[in-house]
């Protein structure tokens, strides 16, 4: 029963699109009269500026927490993060008074330094505070604050493998500032910073967009679907409406069952979840054909609505292609394009801590409770009105998200390029 869009609605998503003219501008075959063929020199991390290590006040006191600074941990980072403006917790002045001395600066660079969460990083965009596992590098006035904040990307790998071989690798401040790092001239610092920078505010100011209209489209589902349920709609669990599957995750000791290549099928994560909005194009990892045949993994059409219910449960986002998932994400498949845009925001405001146990790890639910979830499914007629104010706002999204994606792929694609001097 899928409701495909008018030709009017598909004209308007493709001539949605982003002027990146100045981008181009700054390619580096453009770029001239700034390197030299001798390889830049190195000099320690701490070289370039005052590295800072955060602190968590204690939680038991919650006059320690409000509403005055912004409190930066890796849950508000994730490692294509760009500028931070808002994190899960603040602190109050009366934490910082106690338990601090000093603010991280605006323009900082923010780079996780342990576990999993190594090479998660932000620069802030005001003033902040973080905890104890993040390294904040304060740049010193003759170093561009933005090269700063992509040299530490470029050298993610480096940095991990530091502790490879650790249970819970942890990079101490005194081993970070003695990272050794390459550092071109000034002028060169600001160039590399222009053309990067350049492709990461357009992903910005399509966040910032795509953040609109989905909170234009909630309000939609909203007026149409938040009081009673309705007299010709139809009640019952989701497994009445949905062929719902859960996704799998192949042994980890088989290394081939697992790649990086990017013609091998995607396999999602909760935290590639996290990452998008909406949409989710692209995954960190991915499955081998044979790792796919090995675990009898399920492949979801574009489409699928994913829903996180383990250890985070109530992440959903619509896949933008074929993919795959791992056991904590349960797909719901449907052709229906109306069905699929009212029950993405069904997903995203069900009361999940209703269902299922809650501890103080970790909050989860069963497949089976998934399957037996309450679901209203609205009459036709206020279904397809629903779906004809939304869809040009779901289409821009869809745009937007694939454009940022390009977008990202490009500016990843230059960025060790750049960063060996390579113009």
């Amino acid at each position: 029963m899928r409701r495909e869009t008018s030709d009017a609605r598909k004209k308007d998503a493709r001539r949605e699109t982003i002027d990146t003219s100045h981008v181009s501008r700054l390619t580096p075959s453009r770029v001239s009269g700034l390197t030299s063929r001798a390889p830049w020199p190195k000099v320690k991390l701490g070289a370039i500026g005052k590295v800072v290590t955060g602190m968590t006040p204690p939680t038991k006191h919650q006059a320690y927490y409000g509403d005055d600074y912004l409190f930066v941990t890796p849950s508000d980072l994730d490692f294509d993060s760009y500028f931070i403006s808002k994190t899960e917790r603040c602190i109050s002045k009366q934490g910082y008074e106690k338990y601090y001395n000093r603010f991280i600066p605006a323009m900082s660079t923010m780079y996780t330094c342990i576990g999993s969460t190594i090479g998660k990083i932000g620069l802030s965009r005001e003033t902040v505070l973080t905890n104890q596992q993040i390294n904040s590098i304060v740049p010193n006035e003759v170093h561009d604050a933005r090269f700063v904040y992509y040299l530490m990307r470029s050298l993610t790998n480096e940095i991990r493998a530091l502790n490879a071989g650790c249970a819970v690798p942890i990079i101490n401040k005194g081993d970070f500032e003695n990272i050794d790092v390459p550092l071109p001239p000034l002028p060169v610092q600001q160039r590399i910073a222009d053309i990067l920078s350049a492709y990461d505010d357009l992903i910005e100011n399509n966040r910032r967009r795509i953040a609109i209209l989905e909170e234009t489209a909630r309000l939609a589902y909203r007026k149409w679907f938040g009081g009673e349920v309705g007299c010709n709609d139809t009640v019952g669990k989701v497994s009445d409406f949905f062929d719902i599957s859960i996704g799998r995750t192949p042994p980890r000791k088989s290394e081939e069952c697992f790649s990086h290549d990017l013609s091998d099928v995607k396999w999602l994560s909760i935290k590639d979840m996290k990452a998008g909005r909406v949409f989710a194009f692209d995954s960190s990892e991915r499955l081998t054909g044979l790792g796919v045949e090995k675990t009898k993994i399920h492949i979801s059409p574009p489409g699928t609505i994913f829903l996180s219910f383990k250890l985070t449960v109530g992440v959903v986002v619509i896949a933008g292609d074929y993919m795959a998932t791992n056991e904590a994400i349960a797909h719901f498949e449907t052709n229906d394009r109306a069905l699929r845009d009212y029950t993405y925001f069904y997903l995203s405001l069900f009361q999940y801590d209703k269902l299922g146990s809650t501890s103080a790890i970790a909050k989860a639910i069963n497949s089976d409770i998934v399957r037996k979830m309450d679901f209203v499914l609205p009459d036709r007629a206020s279904l397809d009105r629903y779906e004809k104010e939304v869809a040009p706002m779901f289409d821009q999204i869809e745009n937007l998200t694939r454009q940022s994606a390009a977008l990202a792929a490009a500016r990843d694609m230059l960025l060790p390029r750049l960063m060996k001097g390579d113009f």
